[in-house]
């Protein structure tokens, strides 16, 4: 899971150093690595809580 996470960011990072980001791309990316996060801590917070 931590490695889609820093997957995605990457994948954001590049770009927008690529200056290929369109409004529509960086809401899209932006979101699904949220998506990610959120899973990721539900997951963590799950465990924890067991």
């Amino acid at each position: 899971m931590e490695n889609k996470i820093e997957k995605l960011r990457q994948e954001l990072y590049v770009l927008i150093q690529s200056n290929k980001l369109t409004d529509r791309n960086v809401i899209l990316k932006s979101q699904q690595l949220q998506k990610e996060i959120n899973n990721f801590m539900k997951e963590n917070l799950n465990v924890k809580s067991l």
